[in-house]
């Protein structure tokens, strides 16, 4: 079941992000990839790297006013509309208030390769 944020949005997992298609939520969960497209766009997923991730964020550089920034290993809530793409949710932010880290990386922790 999902958590309400204080302004009335859900507030839900990666793994339950695709029952909310079509709604604005807000996902909560651990960025375990990041990278950054040729055009610019980089792309947080979440359960899993690309191709096997469970639920992707997208940003794009005209809503970051450049590069957004490094999420991987940080827990991050991120806020928006659930689109379907490829059979998996995803989620073009808005803008940089639309992410907000909720917990950082444990020291010591390093990303696989």
């Amino acid at each position: 079941m999902a958590e309400e944020a204080k302004d009335s949005v859900p507030v839900v997992t990666p793994q339950d992000a695709a029952q909310y298609d079509g709604k604005v939520v807000t996902v909560r969960g651990v960025v375990d990839a990041q990278r950054d497209s040729q055009k610019g766009i980089t792309y947080l997923n979440f359960g899993g790297k690309f191709p096997n991730q469970v639920f992707t964020c997208l940003l794009k550089p005209k809503n970051f006013g450049g590069a957004p920034g490094a999420y991987a290993g940080k827990t991050v809530e991120v806020t928006g509309l659930i689109q379907m793409h490829e059979g998996k949710p995803s989620m073009d932010l808005a803008g940089a208030d639309k992410i907000k880290v909720v917990e950082e990386a444990a020291a010591g922790e390093k990303s696989e390769k």
